[in-house]
């Protein structure tokens, strides 16, 4: 249910990383991605998609970088 009427939210414990709120205001979907307070340091999103609800994120690891499609 996110769109632009949707305020912050909050989990404790966890940091917003990326949002994609739905633009055709049907009042389903979105995409929002928490991290763990400790890890979110090493989250990063990259992009959003203009038509889709899809957030691209690089997650850095002790094995290397990953790339995450949510």
């Amino acid at each position: 249910f996110l769109d632009k009427s949707t305020g912050e939210v909050k989990l404790e414990g966890y940091k917003v990383v990326a949002r994609r709120d739905r633009h055709d205001n049907s009042g389903w979907g979105g995409v929002l991605v928490f991290a763990k307070q400790e890890l979110a340091d090493s989250v990063a999103a990259l992009e959003n998609s203009d038509s889709e609800e899809r957030v691209w994120l690089s997650v850095h690891s002790d094995h290397g970088p990953y790339l995450v499609r949510v």
